[in-house]
């Protein structure tokens, strides 16, 4: 036996370590060659006679084979359904479940002393067998095929029927080899998740053979696995190779042509625990949109992350959303979109598809962002801000969509500065980007389209930070009334309990301190030692105030400065006990 290394990392199926036989056969390219003497190159020997090569390789040869797939001869375009042809008849089931056997019959024999688990050898016809059917994958999934595919509708709707049912079980095969590791050293998950996929999309290109596959049950199912399969994509600047988007990309067409999403995710239901369950989807969805987002040369494939990030917020399952919260979504998108508006920005305001993506982004922040003030408060302190600042819609290069979505999330904000953590996060953010003689946010006052959402933010933010600011000065140090950390009740006739965490908040009940610890925030607030309200600030506010001041009826004016460094502003409020939220007042840019 022959020592073959098979690997579809980086490169795919075509990296091949040859330490013995390639061959299938022993008329190959190179032994013709070096019989005549001139030992030419199968690229040559393609560019000099494209259909004897195709002959050779429906033969069996490896080389002329991968001369197809790795070379960049432009040979003709009339070749292309009979490399199809021979591509299909490559991705052979019964051959690859006949290898199969012969590795593990192999393995049994092995001596399990060397501490390896697989074999190492492998007979010549099993090693040629193998890269035939990834060097097929690779065949399908090329940018000319892909074309093609789409551009001959009828010639390949029928190659399509005929060899489907052999095509997809022998994807599946390879699948089941390579996670039970028997292509040896099977290299990352990533590399045959991304060519089975893109033979996939391939084949979808075919409008007649995508109307009856679309909504196939086991072609779904086989789908989330490769999405899963392939793991969260690791982009790198320089690695231009992985199609790293193949799976999000099937899927999402899937999605679009389905014209609902609840057909799709019924069966990433079914098989999401046998992959890590929530946390995996989170991870990878936000590995994609965020990788693509920053990257130079993977740029194109945010059309595909983000259109299934989309999906998972349209369905709007809590557990999903909380696996992305924790698994810091909300910052990672922010610095994402950041990233793609600055080092990027020339290439995503050029192309439609990529600024549409943009806005599907926004809307995932938005949606995150909305889930409650918590996820307000994290947006803020991930750079919320900087992250619409950083649109300079005044320079006229980013789609209406995309300005519109930003106008209604400023919109949303002050519904949520009524929360003590809400008000000081936000307030730290408009600190940092007004500081200076040129405000950060110069650009986007000029657009009309956001200017007067954004003016009413700074005027709500101003109002409410100088009310936290006087909560923080003249109520709270002399205030030895306590409230619950939770509901906000006051402690009245029932003495409160104290976290024994931190000895920082206090509760009312044990209902109120379990609620507050698994979905209030208190958890990192303890682990931290922070004491941050996170009951409606000025409902508290407004309870311990008149409290103390109902009998005296003596409701004073109160006048304060604050100051963002070199930019102050002075409010003056007056206090009405007959409102909840009775803090009113005028306040101005000084």
């Amino acid at each position: 036996m022959d020592i073959v290394y098979l690997t579809t990392d980086k490169a795919g199926p075509t990296k091949v370590d040859r330490r013995g036989s390639s061959r299938g056969s022993s008329n190959s390219v190179s032994d013709r060659n070096r019989d005549d003497g001139r030992n030419m190159a199968p690229e040559k020997l393609l560019e000099a006679d494209p259909r004897k090569m195709l002959m050779s390789a429906e033969h069996g040869d490896v080389d002329a084979l991968f001369a197809f797939y790795s070379t960049e001869v432009n040979y003709p375009e009339d070749i292309l359904p009979d490399l199809f042809r021979v591509a299909a008849l490559h991705l052979n089931p019964l051959k690859l479940e006949a290898a199969s056997k012969q590795i593990r019959a192999v393995a049994r024999k092995k001596d399990s002393k060397n501490g390896s688990s697989h074999p190492q050898e492998v007979g010549d016809s099993v090693a040629a067998t193998l890269k035939l059917a990834l060097g097929s994958l690779g065949i399908l999934a090329l940018p000319r095929m892909h074309s093609a595919v789409g551009n001959q509708s009828r010639v390949f709707n029928s190659l399509i029927t005929k060899y489907w049912p052999n095509i997809f079980s022998a994807m599946k095969t390879l699948h089941r080899m390579h996670s039970d590791g028997e292509m040896l050293k099977p290299g990352t998950k990533m590399g045959l998740s991304s060519f089975i996929c893109g033979a996939i999309g391939t084949i979808f290109e075919n409008h007649a053979a995508f109307r009856r596959l679309q909504a196939q049950a086991p072609v779904i199912t086989f789908l989330w696995t490769m999405w899963f399969y392939g793991g969260p994509p690791t982009y790198s600047q320089n690695d231009d190779v992985h199609n790293y988007a193949a799976a999000a990309r099937v899927l999402a067409r899937i999605h679009f042509a389905l014209k609902f999403s609840d057909a799709l995710l019924s069966f990433l239901k079914e098989i999401r625990g046998q992959f890590g369950g929530n946390e995996a989807v989170a991870e990878i969805a936000l590995a994609g949109v965020c990788g693509s987002l920053s990257s130079k040369t993977h740029s194109i494939d945010v059309i595909g992350h983000a259109t299934m990030l989309s999906v998972f917020m349209e369905e709007e399952e809590e557990q999903i959303m909380q696996a992305i919260y924790a698994a810091d979504g909300m910052a990672r998108l922010i610095e994402g979109m950041i990233d793609a508006l600055t080092d990027l920005r020339a290439e995503f305001a050029g192309e439609r598809g990529l600024a549409e993506m943009l806005v599907l982004v926004l809307k995932a922040i938005k949606f995150l962002a909305m889930r409650n003030y918590r996820y307000m408060e994290q947006a803020a302190r991930c750079g919320l801000l900087q992250l619409l600042v950083a649109l300079e819609p005044s320079k006229g290069d980013l789609s209406s969509y995309l300005l519109a979505e930003a106008s209604d999330l400023i919109g949303i904000m002050p519904r949520y500065l009524v929360y003590y953590s809400v008000i000081g996060s936000f307030g730290e953010e408009m600190r940092k980007i007004t500081d200076g003689s040129y405000p950060k946010d110069a650009e986007i006052l000029k657009e009309k389209f956001v200017s007067e959402e954004w003016r009413e933010l700074k005027r709500v933010l101003l109002d409410r930070y100088c009310t936290k600011r006087y909560y923080d000065i003249v109520i709270s140090p002399t205030s030895k009334i306590k409230h619950c950390n939770n509901c906000g009740e006051l402690e009245e006739r029932v003495t409160f309990m104290v976290c024994s965490g931190c000895r920082l908040v206090s509760y009312c009940s044990k209902h109120c301190q379990t609620e507050d610890w698994k979905t209030g925030g208190h958890r990192e607030d303890c682990k931290q030692g922070t004491n941050i309200s996170t009951t409606h600030h000025f409902f508290v506010f407004s309870r311990i105030y008149t409290s103390a001041r109902v009998r005296s009826k003596s409701f004073p004016v109160i006048k304060m400065k604050c100051g963002w460094r070199d930019r102050s502003f002075a409010s003056t409020f007056v206090w009405d006990p007959s409102s909840l939220c009775s803090i009113s007042g005028t306040s101005r840019w000084l």
